[in-house]
């Protein structure tokens, strides 16, 4: 009697639960990128190998990304405690050459 119910209050409490979306940070965080010169990219210019959702922030000139984003954006968002990735197929990843 009580073990058929057991099983599945233990799936139930296992079960993965939707993170808590903290509205305030998300807003802080989203000021930050439009004071690095971010922008929403038009319907109209996001194009790529994968569908890119609604929404979603870029500079609104492409050569920004090698000089704003590289040089300047990336460190400072690093500094505020940033964890930012790049795919290696990312074609501004550079490496100082004193870093070598």
């Amino acid at each position: 009697m009580g073990s058929a119910s057991t099983p599945r209050a233990l799936l139930q409490s296992c079960a993965p639960r939707p993170a808590k979306r903290r509205q305030d940070v998300e807003a802080r965080y989203q000021a930050s990128l439009y004071d690095l010169g971010f922008r929403q990219i038009p319907s109209h210019q996001r194009f790529g190998p994968k569908l890119i959702p609604n929404g979603v922030l870029g500079l609104p000139v492409p050569d920004a990304w090698a000089v704003v984003f590289t040089n300047e954006a990336l460190p400072e968002l690093r500094e505020n405690g940033w964890r930012v990735s790049m795919s290696p197929e990312f074609r501004f990843d550079f490496i100082e050459i004193d870093d070598i």
